[in-house]
């Protein structure tokens, strides 16, 4: 049989139609890992789950964070700008579509899915989705810094919601401080501790002293974290104020990172504008008391160690204090240094020279932006107007004087006058006056103090006649301590007499001056008051030597004020 010829040299063409399809590239971790690492712009995407409806990886990484899942079950997923288009390539048909911040999809992620308001309730169901979502952002920010705070801080619109991102950012900046920064925080953290420590001598402080260095911070703030998470906290202003005097803390120990801190902000909340010092320091002692807690301690110690703690901390900077760290081998310098400087970061003291000058009993108690305002008024004073009256001695009455004038806190700086402390500076008014050489703007300065404590403290009262037959014999009696006599009446009038000689000095002068609250009555003997000042204006003397002098200028009623002015008799 003759075999079938074939074509030597020509190609045999075989015909086959297939169906090739296309499996998409598996979402591999793996495949992420091997981009490039660039996290300071991120883009969200929402991302379909897999056919079987499972959940999408949640994605912990550097450049790629997984945000949360949507009721649909569909996710939301942050990358990198860095790797932005290459992720679109390799998961492109993952990828539903891109959001903004401000989408209301950021809101979806907080919506709980069907299956889990099955299994929980629906209460319960939206406290684990929230808990969920708030735990994958504290885990992120924790690891990755603030370009995903950033973030997370224009999606999530809730303040209560946006607490554990706090936290978790000061522990992740707290985490990457340098040795000497760390070093320098516990320092910080200790000196402050023993500022509310009552028995500075105890076994306590000792053992605390003893470990020098270690602490309990980084399990404070994930704690804080942690409980911020679980749980919608009530009072987030006030957790938020702890979050910024704990920041403060971690700058003032050298620690530099683009983070507004409390004192680049000195107007803060109005929250913040609202607070004392007092505090400031009661919320800062809470967190010191749990970071300094023994592991080991229970509830008997804890209880004692709590009867020893002061509610009101000792003065910033407090003498008992330095003293008991320089046993312990610090250096005086380096403490008194920090001591100095602390308020310049932390809303819990005020400046030198004043927190020297300044009752603690009083400032603590005062509203911190009232405190401060008053501090740059009187420096200004000092620097502009009045700069021989800069003495130290002069700065609580300058300090009272703008707290009267201006009608701030008046029920604290009642009760702080009404104090012994208080009257004790109103009794040294008096005698600095009635004895010490004076100038002009001195003696004014001290009788407007005087003045500022009866506005206060002695109701008004009707114009009534002199006690002693002239307002300037009740005076000096009132500068010896008198009670007899209308005080408030008799220094109005001593002071309307002062006034008219203040024209004669520069405007800044009238800082020193508080205003007339009602014209004084007009006496026949209110001439002696002005001389009285026309003396006083012209050289320095007490007031005895002002008196006499003025007694001598009018002779011819000598023997009636001699016999009124029982005391220069």
């Amino acid at each position: 049989m003759e075999e079938d010829a074939l074509p030597p040299y020509e190609p045999v063409t075989c015909a086959e139609q297939r169906t090739v399809k296309v499996v998409p590239h598996p979402v591999q971790q793996y495949d992420l890992f091997q981009l490039p690492k660039y996290n300071k712009t991120w883009h969200a995407h929402i991302i379909r789950c897999d056919e079987k409806g499972s959940e999408f990886p949640a994605w912990k990484m550097p450049s790629v964070y997984t945000v949360g899942s949507l009721p649909d079950s569909h996710c939301v997923v942050v990358v990198t700008s860095r790797i932005r288009q290459k992720f679109n390539e390799i998961y492109r048909q993952y990828i539903l579509r891109e959001v903004e911040a401000g989408d209301d999809v950021f809101l979806d992620i907080f919506t709980p899915k069907n299956k889990n308001i099955e299994k929980y309730g629906l209460e319960a169901a939206k406290r684990k989705t929230r808990s969920d979502v708030l735990g994958r952002a504290v885990e992120g920010v924790a690891t990755t810094g603030l370009a995903l705070y950033r973030y997370y801080m224009k999606i999530i619109p809730v303040n209560s919601d946006r607490l554990p991102l706090e936290w978790a950012l000061l522990g992740y900046h707290l985490g990457v401080s340098e040795p000497e920064v760390r070093d320098q925080f516990t320092l910080l953290s200790l000196l402050l501790e023993l500022h509310f420590v009552q028995d500075l001598n105890s076994d306590d402080v000792s053992q605390l002293l003893e470990k020098k260095g270690q602490d309990g911070w980084e399990k404070y703030l994930e704690m804080r974290a942690s409980l911020a998470t679980e749980n919608i906290v009530e009072n987030t202003d006030e957790e938020m104020h702890e979050i910024l005097l704990v920041r403060g803390l971690l700058e003032f120990a050298g620690h530099q990172a683009r983070v507004l801190y409390y004192q680049h902000d000195p107007e803060g909340t109005p929250q913040d504008q609202e607070r004392t010092i007092t505090d400031s320091c009661r919320i800062l002692g809470r967190a010191l008391r749990c970071v300094f807690e023994a592991k080991d301690e229970g509830e008997s110690e804890r209880s004692n160690r709590m009867h020893g703690r002061m509610q009101i901390p000792r003065p910033l900077g407090a003498h008992e204090v330095r003293e008991r760290l320089i046993q312990s081998g610090y250096s005086n310098i380096e403490i008194s240094e920090l001591s100095v400087n602390l308020p310049i970061f932390l809303p819990i003291g005020i400046p030198v020279p004043y927190r020297e000058t300044l009752p603690a009993t009083l400032v603590n108690g005062l509203k911190r932006k009232v405190v401060m305002d008053a501090i740059t008024v009187i420096s200004d004073t000092y620097m502009l107007h009045l700069p021989a009256l800069r003495g130290e001695e002069n700065h609580i009455m300058m300090f009272l004087l703008y707290l009267v004038k201006n009608g701030l806190e008046p029920e604290v700086t009642t009760a702080w006058m009404n104090s012994t402390e208080g009257q004790s500076i109103y009794d040294r008014t008096l005698t600095r006056m009635r004895e010490q050489l004076q100038s002009l703007e001195q003696s004014i300065l001290c009788l407007n103090t005087l003045r500022a404590y009866l506005y206060l403290l002695d109701p008004p009262e009707p114009a009534i006649e002199p006690v002693y037959a002239c307002y300037l014999c009740d005076f000096t009696y009132l500068l010896h301590g008198d009670t007899q006599i209308n005080r408030r009446s008799v220094l109005e009038v001593v002071a309307g007499s002062a006034q008219k000689t203040l024209i004669r000095l520069p405007p800044g002068v009238a800082q020193i001056a508080m205003p007339i609250t009602r014209p004084p009555p007009v006496h026949w003997c209110d001439g002696f008051v002005d001389r009285y000042w026309q003396h006083r204006s012209n050289e320095a003397m007490t007031h005895e030597e002002a008196y006499r002098r003025t007694v001598l200028s009018v002779a011819s009623t000598l023997p009636f004020l001699i016999q009124h002015g029982k005391i220069v008799s």
